[in-house]
């Protein structure tokens, strides 16, 4: 992932956002719950697979459409002690939600035979198949790629960006909710890290205002368990970094006096912050733009249902 270029002074701006995202109603379902156990149980080394399958089987039980990203980790659990019925029941419900069978026969081990997975998966399809909102889903992840290409030019980008935000809140309009994965029967994102794999990578590229008219829809799309929590944090901490640094930029030409005194120095850069530390340096090893009250970063994740940590899951 490229590192995002921002600069930076001391001027805290952001606190009022942090408000606005308040989550203090949200109550996490058994179906995060048992998922982040067995993911933070994983990441810690644990080899114990009873207590692992148990954990990821409660929470398929409790909800009919799991996330693709949660079935991923699942598969790759099966993989890792070669479970064959398990890896296969888990593939079915992947390509249910759209994802495609040489992606699964990646994480397939040598222990588990290609062919009888193949076998196995032939009569599986798509949910989303002839589903209406997920085809105007895939035509703004579509036309969103290409409005990133070096040859589009700014206004161009700008208009495919207002295109892609006006097609989506049409759809929102018509069905009143988030268009998740039970209304598109469509959930492409297998990482934690990544939503390139959707339509909701466009959101990305939409304006501060207009991700606050959505936000309401992705916070009760969380609790629907209609989106990762990791990718809300995504979305929103994208967000999040344009709308802090727009903030301090408006501050410091305000207020150039008040922030540098007298003072010939040349005015701070622009400073911009994330709520959920998502995003990090290349080497992964830094959360960059810092976070807000770090203190607190750990608890405003779990409000959310991520695992509190900062864990490389994927």
């Amino acid at each position: 992932m490229k590192k995002i270029i921002l600069f930076f002074c001391t001027l805290n701006i952001g606190f009022l956002y942090a408000q606005k995202n308040n989550f203090e109603d949200f109550t996490c379902s058994p179906y995060y719950g048992n998922f982040n156990s067995a993911k933070l149980k994983y990441n810690q080394g644990s080899t114990d697979f009873v207590v692992l399958d148990s954990l990821i089987q409660k929470a398929l039980s409790s909800n009919s459409k799991p996330l693709s990203v949660d079935l991923f980790f699942s598969l790759k659990v099966y993989a890792k002690n070669c479970k064959e019925d398990r890896f296969v029941s888990v593939s079915k419900m992947l390509i249910s939600n759209g994802v495609s069978i040489n992606t699964i026969l990646n994480e397939a081990p040598s222990c588990i035979d290609k062919s009888i997975i193949k076998e196995n998966l032939k009569n599986t399809t798509s949910s989303a198949k002839n589903n209406e909102i997920a085809k105007l889903l895939n035509e703004i992840h579509e036309d969103d790629k290409k409005s990133q290409s070096v040859l589009v030019g700014n206004k161009k980008r700008e208009e495919r960006n207002n295109k892609n935000y006006t097609k989506l809140i049409g759809i929102i309009n018509q069905i009143r909710k988030w268009p998740g994965i039970s209304v598109s029967g469509q959930d492409l994102n297998i990482y934690h890290v990544d939503i390139s794999y959707d339509f909701t990578q466009a959101l990305l590229h939409f304006k501060p205002n207009q991700i606050e008219t959505l936000l309401p829809y992705l916070k009760e799309a969380i609790k629907n368990q209609d989106l990762s929590p990791y990718h809300f944090a995504r979305i929103f901490d994208y967000y999040y970094i344009k709308k802090t640094g727009y903030e301090s930029l408006e501050a410091i030409k305000k207020n150039p006096k008040e922030l540098l005194g007298n003072t010939k120095q040349q005015l701070p850069g622009i400073i911009s912050k994330q709520f959920y530390g998502i995003y990090k340096s290349d080497d992964r090893k830094t959360i960059y733009p810092p976070v807000i009250d770090p203190d607190k970063l750990n608890e405003r994740r779990e409000k959310i249902c991520m695992i509190g940590e900062d864990l490389e899951l994927d």
